[in-house]
């Protein structure tokens, strides 16, 4: 008989390998999740003067949407993947005031041979400006 690469005694509970906290959990279109993990980064362009000799002269930084990603845990299953164009709130700590919207840009499926047996997904995500309408 061969050896086993892993043995599980019942199934890793789903939300067990979370991040702590209240941002442990995220609700998505109606749904749900469990957070892994999440990168959210502040994006800002740059304008440059030069002088008459050709002198760095002064500089303009202006502040643009966050972007990032965002892992989450399936529950079971038959749970939904969250829909691109579905919008959702997360605090992040460099703002002040309310947490920021986001919408979900892409939540591409995925398989692996993970140990632990839980499904994620790892959301790419915009915060939202204005307001989202989809067709």
């Amino acid at each position: 008989m061969a050896v086993p690469q892993t043995i599980n005694d019942g199934v890793t509970a789903f939300g067990t390998t979370g991040i702590s906290g209240s941002e442990g959990a995220v609700t998505i279109g109606g749904v749900t999740y469990v957070v892994e993990t999440q990168t959210i980064t502040p994006n800002w362009t740059q304008a440059s003067d030069k002088t008459a000799t050709g002198s760095p002269g002064r500089t303009r930084w202006t502040k643009q949407a966050y972007t990032g990603s965002i892992t989450l845990q399936l529950a079971t299953q038959s749970t939904q993947y969250p829909a691109a164009g579905v919008t959702f709130t997360r605090a992040v700590p460099n703002e002040t005031g309310s947490p920021l919207t986001f919408v979900v840009l892409s939540a591409p499926y995925e398989l692996s041979n993970s140990d632990t047996g839980i499904r994620t997904v790892t959301v790419e995500m915009q915060q939202v400006i204005n307001s989202i309408t989809t067709s």
